[in-house]
């Protein structure tokens, strides 16, 4: 049984347990907004899993800091769309892989 919950209940699940800081502010609306648009795409529910969220993904504030974790070369936020859920013009939150 799932219950659909807002922007802000997601938000407030991270706050109960001290977890804003993997993602900010604005990260956690950006991931949100991702997690709601593959639900509606895939036509499954999600169950809100703040600590797995926090496993499964990993918020950048720039490509130098992707590419020197993951010892790539991309240049623009172009080159990690495909896999990344925007936050700003720089930010981004993607499968931690």
């Amino acid at each position: 049984m799932y219950t659909q919950i807002s922007k802000y209940d997601f938000i407030d699940a991270f706050k109960n347990l001290d977890r804003v800081s993997n993602f900010q502010y604005d990260g956690l609306e950006a991931l949100f907004e991702y997690l709601t648009d593959l639900e509606r795409d895939c036509g499954e529910s999600y169950e809100l899993d703040v600590i797995a969220l926090c496993c499964d993904f990993t918020r950048f504030d720039s490509i130098e800091d992707y590419n020197q974790q993951y010892s790539t070369n991309y240049v623009s936020m172009d080159d990690v769309d495909e896999f990344a859920c925007q936050i700003d013009d720089s930010a981004f939150i993607c499968y931690a892989h």
